[in-house]
């Protein structure tokens, strides 16, 4: 059963208030179907009472995966939590999640959890785990962002929103644009469709990619055929999947799997559950599902391996390197290792082929070679990819540092900030401290704070009333605030510190648990005094 706690929150579309049942805790091994919440963007996702809008919103989360032994876990920055509270939270949910495991499921990298920033690093590490290529998962997410932007912009914003990213308005970022507009229609939102296909028809005008191949609606409503081919597999009885994927067997590509995946995620129980069951067999009969299939099995022996061995080494990294079959397997053990694939990994394959050498194996030296050179070239290309998003991150700090209008510009790079970008802005700080640049590592500092409260800008209005009492040092200073702030007490506050205090005492958090009672007493008092005082008018 999912782990779910009673939070209120806030619609952003009309600003109803109303409680939302949330998830905390994922184990995949207990419950399979939370992993598919979370990749399709349905994980505490809760639909407004009043205008209907679904939205997800932001708890803490734990993520258990006891297949790759993953444990995630992401407390989102816009709630604001001081790091006792944090620190409180995650072994909180990590006991939680240790008690209901059978003893043999108690393995020590539980008691290790990683932490991951943002909600899309969380998805990220999930679909990497499961041997997706990065390249791959990197060419999605960029694509995923900007559309969204492009869906939330005005008429007049989305011409020089296209200027911007004229690369990335290409065939992908179509492709999720129709499966949008698929999805909108199945659900019967045709004002939202129709909306969607005339953005669609706008991009058409406006992107390089589109002009350039002549591509006009007519000629992209022909490319509704892999949706065609979607349905068509879903109308087929099962038995007959093998001769249709032998049939179109070019035409199931990356982007068809994206496709596929994305529609699954739009759709109703049943039909995800067929979709979803129709790309699990796929990934065994094409080129490409082999592939993912392939490097998913390497990852899993490396995984393997190394818990047996008590981590991974350059040795075992190597070994599995050279066993491996297929170049799938190859790049998949390459990315998961790819912080020991350094000098010394070549110099122990070097030795390797040389060793072949001697022995007069020239096969086996020559295989070692070529696989040599793959893994130089795969090395080199991950760097060049890491040296670019570096520099475009470093671009856009510039950008943001020059803007005059500072806070508007954050604000329209938001959907670009991930754990990359503060990653690497944090590190500019600390070099500036270093440096003693007190100038720039202020400007710096700034920016980060001003980026960080706009993330924390969307987090319900009741969780950041407790967070900021709960800061306060003393009695009497939660009471001014209450007193500044009653026209934002509620029942609904007073009630959520209840749970949260009944959560942190079945916990064993007393010193926290203390804290709320306090918190609660002085709440409750405050709402009772604001009654009374309208009683008597």
């Amino acid at each position: 059963m999912p782990y779910l706690m009673p939070t209120p929150v806030r619609c952003p579309l009309c600003g109803q208030q109303f409680t939302a049942q949330l998830e905390q805790i994922v184990d995949v091994g207990a419950e399979p179907a939370g992993r598919e919440r979370l990749l399709s963007g349905r994980l505490n996702a809760a639909t407004c009472p009043r205008c209907g809008k679904a939205s997800a919103f932001a708890t803490p989360l734990l993520y258990h995966e006891p297949a790759h032994e993953l444990l995630l876990i992401h407390v989102p920055v816009e709630l604001n939590l001081p790091q006792p509270q944090r620190e409180a939270l995650i072994g909180s949910l990590t006991r939680t999640l240790m008690s209901r495991l059978p003893a043999e499921g108690r393995k020590g990298y539980l008691f290790n959890p990683q932490t991951v920033l943002t909600r899309e690093g969380l998805v990220d590490r999930v679909l990497r785990a499961g041997g997706v290529p990065a390249e791959v998962l990197e060419e999605q997410r960029k694509r995923s962002r900007l559309l969204a932007r492009l869906v939330a912009a005005s008429d007049a914003e989305i011409e020089p929103l296209v200027k911007a990213n004229d690369d990335e308005v290409d065939e992908l970022l179509f492709q999720l644009l129709a499966a949008t507009i698929d999805s909108a229609r199945q659900a019967g939102r045709e004002d939202e469709a129709e909306r969607l296909t005339g953005l669609r028809n706008r991009l058409l005008s406006l992107a390089s990619w589109s002009r350039e191949r002549g591509i006009t609606p007519e000629r992209l409503d022909e490319q509704q055929v892999r949706i065609e081919l979607v349905e068509q597999f879903l109308s087929a009885e099962e038995s007959e999947w093998p001769e249709l994927a032998r049939k179109h067997n070019q035409q199931l590509d990356y982007l068809f799997f994206q496709l596929l995946t994305a529609l699954a995620e739009g759709a109703r129980d049943e039909q995800a559950t067929q979709m979803r069951k129709l790309r699990d067999r796929l990934a065994e009969l094409t080129t490409v599902g082999r592939d993912l299939k392939e490097g998913k099995e390497a990852l899993e022996g490396l995984e393997s391996a190394a818990d047996s061995a008590g981590g991974l080494s350059r040795e075992l990294l190597l070994e599995q390197i050279i066993e491996a079959d297929g170049d799938a397997a190859v790049e998949a053990l390459a990315l998961a290792g790819s912080l020991v694939l350094d000098y010394s990994f070549f110099i122990l394959m070097a030795d390797k082929i040389e060793a072949a050498e001697k022995k007069g194996d020239h096969k086996e030296a020559g295989r070692l070679s070529a696989l040599r050179e793959k893994l130089v070239s795969l090395t080199e290309s991950w760097q060049e990819a890491s040296r670019a998003r570096a520099e475009q991150v470093s671009h856009q700090i510039e950008e943001l540092l020059a803007a005059e209008e500072q806070d508007a510009a954050i604000e329209r790079l938001l959907p670009q900030v991930d754990e990359f970008f503060l990653s690497l802005l944090g590190s500019r700080i600390e070099m500036a401290a270093k440096a003693e640049q007190q100038d720039t590592g202020g400007r710096l500092e700034q920016l980060f704070q001003k980026i960080v409260a706009q993330l924390q800008a969307s987090a319900p209005p009741e969780i950041r009333l407790i967070n900021e009492l709960m800061e306060l040092e003393d009695d009497d200073a939660v009471r001014q605030e209450l007193e500044r702030r009653r026209g934002e007490l509620t029942p609904a506050v007073a009630g959520l510190i209840e749970e949260m205090l009944g959560d942190m005492r079945s916990r064993g958090q007393e010193s926290i648990a203390g804290r709320l009672e306090t918190v609660a007493n002085l709440v409750k008092s405050c709402l009772s005094e604001g009654a009374g005082g309208r009683g008597s008018e």
